[in-house]
């Protein structure tokens, strides 16, 4: 069977659980490699990385995880007060709803692409002010490189799954070595139907995904992590490193490719599928953009899209 990651939907019913019974999904925290720490759920990548000036944050996750989202940060045996640097992948609320919060407490500076940055200011303008919803004070743009103490921080645009997604590429120190990790922004190819790109009005979407993905194919990472903890293995990792603590299955310089080669095929051949007539996307709401859009296929076979791979260690 070809290796696939879950890069389509995520289950209504899956959702309510998690939203409801946010406990059930609460995973202790750890380290990944040198000043480098995981502070999600079992959802959602969320990232910590020690600079030994100030705490760099990667994503804040759901409203509803807030409290194990700081816990995990305490546990870890910081101080959530120190987070001097909190950059988010994309605008979606599943990344950003403990953002103000946090802010609140630390006066941390936040981060965000310019085009996610503007639609969410757009939003408060509309609507009011939100839980989820903040103005990012700084708007990056491709290219721009970020330092607090030991960590640079490189942002470079991935388009696609939202206008302003972006992906951060950052050095984790390790006593004497030096490892480059990435965080790939959102690699979920549910935006890419033609009937969501018509709904959010994002009709570039499909075209940019593709035109960036190549740029990176190539780019040397030692760290790949996922916004969404199954589509960097997160948990598996964690479970076979603690089985064997002599092994680190997180360092692996051919994953990064691994992964983006997989995304593209899976959403080449989701554009076979709609121009075939086999996919759709159904709605679980009226906002697209809250909505949990979900491609599903019209020739038996289940769920495609959705697939999860085995983990695979060394």
């Amino acid at each position: 069977m070809k290796e696939r990651l879950r890069l389509d939907f995520m289950d209504h019913d899956y959702f309510l659980d998690l939203s409801n019974n946010p406990e059930k999904y609460y995973q202790e925290p750890f380290r990944i490699a040198g000043n480098l720490y995981f502070i999600g759920s079992q959802e959602i990548g969320c990232y910590l990385v020690d600079s030994g000036e100030g705490l760099i944050v990667f994503d804040t996750g759901f409203d509803f995880s807030a409290s194990q989202f700081i816990d995990s940060i305490w546990r870890l045996g910081f101080d959530p007060r120190d987070t001097k640097m909190i950059f988010h992948t994309h605008n979606h609320h599943d990344h950003t709803a403990v953002t103000k919060f946090l802010k609140r407490l630390s006066g941390a500076t936040t981060y965000m692409g310019k085009a996610d940055a503007e639609t969410m200011k757009e939003s408060i303008a509309k609507n009011g002010p939100s839980l989820c919803e903040f103005v990012p004070d700084v708007e990056t743009l491709d290219g721009d490189e970020f330092t607090l103490g030991n960590c640079t921080v490189k942002c470079y645009d991935t388009p696609g799954h939202s206008k302003g997604n972006q992906s951060f590429f950052f050095n984790v120190t390790e006593g004497e070595k030096q490892y480059i990790a990435a965080l790939h922004g959102g690699l979920g190819i549910n935006t890419l139907h033609w009937n969501f790109m018509q709904k959010t009005g994002y009709l570039s979407a499909r075209e940019e995904f593709f035109s960036w993905i190549d740029r990176f194919n190539d780019w040397k990472v030692d760290i790949y992590l996922g916004s969404h903890v199954i589509q960097g293995y997160m948990i598996e990792k964690w479970k076979y490193r603690n089985e064997h603590p002599d092994e680190n299955p997180f360092i692996d310089p051919t994953e990064w490719k691994r992964v983006l080669t997989i995304a593209k095929e899976m959403a080449e051949e989701m554009v076979e599928d709609e121009k075939a007539g086999r996919v759709e996307v159904v709605y679980q709401g009226e906002d697209p953009y809250k909505a949990y859009p979900k491609v599903v296929r019209h020739d038996g076979k289940t769920e495609v899209y959705e697939y999860i791979p085995r983990h695979k260690t060394k």
